[in-house]
């Protein structure tokens, strides 16, 4: 998919006078990306700092921290925890580099984010000004993508940088260079999670749209699609065995009804202005890529609006699909298991954007800096010092009080059990 660069307009100053301030606007973005992915990193890492590992983490700990890779499997054939072998390998590296567990953990999500920002940051630089790169790659700063999973020693973060780099290769697929690195990439993104397969879904429809408009086959880029699978099949004894534990009792219960309330928890917001703005983001994509023009595009540049159009329509749509699968499969659904729909959310927004002219962009550039101003105060005010907050202290202190430290304690949760007893 050849990108091309969009006509001056849409812009945060597009309007107004002033080509010089403009320019250095533009100009000056680079380096503004670079503080915000600088900025992440300090910010997770004190995050890190002062969280004690949840339940999730703990396993992950406990699997990574096996002396061989052999081991590894052996415990993951035990249905101790649900990714593939490579995560822990990962972590296990990590854990070797520093010596604090919290920050170690958490060190390949910490480092994954910014790689997210700037993929995104580089896919929408063909297309538009820095400025709309720049306030999409901030707008996800205010989503769970950063304030959940930004540091967290799961395999999501990880993962959204694998897709986000994925998606930068598959703009420049004409490149035999970057169509290898799109089959690394989608490989690497399924041997760190097994539901990766289905954010390769947009990348297979956008595929077929480029096939049918064309009427061309690129066995290349099919390769590569086909590629990502391969950890999955080399995997699946294992992904079989963690069925066979868990899925008849797995604990989260879901329906069509979870949908509007996964696109919320996107946002930290509710279903329906998650939903909302889910909808506004698919009528811009339409409008932009399907209806906008198109009686002044020339024939490529037509068929690269429809098949971005097609990537992008299927990556917001990811949580519906991902549940018809999940439902026909009886497996299970969680929105951590679709968070690349969040890129398709960052990317449909630009979109939105260029729709906009002059005062109303600035009025999109104040609504995001805003929002992701008021999540970093809150993380930052919440903060009374770097010490990690213990969250075993309340049940040492009832203990304690009782006067019989020899007495048992019952704990009722599996969950809480392992959290307190570590």
């Amino acid at each position: 998919m050849q990108a091309h660069q969009a006509p001056n307009r849409g812009t945060l100053f597009s309007g107004y006078r002033g080509r010089e301030a403009r320019t250095r606007l533009q100009k000056a973005i680079p380096l503004l990306l670079m503080l915000l992915m600088a900025y992440s990193i300090v910010r997770d890492i004190v995050a890190a700092t002062v969280n004690p590992l949840f339940n999730d983490e703990i396993l992950t700990q406990i699997v990574a921290s096996q002396p061989t890779a052999n081991a590894i499997w052996d415990a993951l054939a035990r249905g101790i925890d649900s990714h593939p072998p490579l995560f822990y390998l990962v972590e296990g590296f990590s854990l070797k580099l520093y010596s604090n567990p919290h920050i170690a953990l958490r060190l390949p999500a910490i480092l994954a984010f910014p790689c997210i920002i700037l993929c995104v940051f580089v896919y929408l630089r063909n297309r538009y000004k820095n400025d709309v790169g720049f306030l999409s790659s901030t707008f996800l700063m205010t989503t769970s993508v950063f304030l959940t999973h930004g540091a967290n020693a799961r395999a999501y973060g990880m993962v959204m940088a694998c897709m986000s780099l994925a998606l930068v290769c598959y703009q420049r697929v004409s490149s035999p260079f970057w169509t290898v690195m799109l089959a690394v990439a989608l490989a690497l993104g399924e041997a760190l999670h097994y539901f990766t397969i289905f954010s390769m879904l947009p990348f297979g429809v956008a595929e077929l749209v480029y096939s049918l408009q064309s009427r061309k086959v690129r066995w290349r880029v099919w390769t590569a699609l086909t590629f990502g699978a391969v950890p999955l099949i080399m995997c699946w004894p294992l992904l079989s065995n963690l069925r066979s534990h868990y899925g008849p009792h797995y604990f989260v219960h879901f329906g069509l009804s979870s949908i509007p309330v996964i696109y919320g928890q996107f946002l930290f917001t509710g279903a329906a202005l998650g939903t909302g703005l889910v909808a506004a983001c698919v009528a811009a994509v339409v409008s932009a890529r399907f209806l906008r023009g198109e009686q002044h595009l020339d024939a490529e540049r037509l068929e690269n609006n429809r098949v971005e159009g097609a990537l992008l329509l299927t990556l917001l749509a990811l949580p519906l699909t991902t549940y018809a699968v999940a439902k026909i499969m009886h497996g299970t659904l969680a929105d951590r298991y679709v968070l690349t729909t969040v890129l398709g959310l960052a990317l449909s927004l630009a979109c939105v954007m260029s729709l906009a002219k002059g005062k109303a962009l600035a009025l999109f550039a104040f609504f995001i800096l805003a929002v992701a101003g008021i999540h970093e105060l809150s993380f930052w005010r919440s903060l009374h010092s770097l010490q990690l907050d213990n969250p075993a202290e309340s049940v040492q202190t009832f203990v304690e009080k009782v006067g019989a430290p020899d007495l048992p304690v019952a704990v009722p949760d599996g969950l809480t059990f392992l959290e307190l007893s570590y």
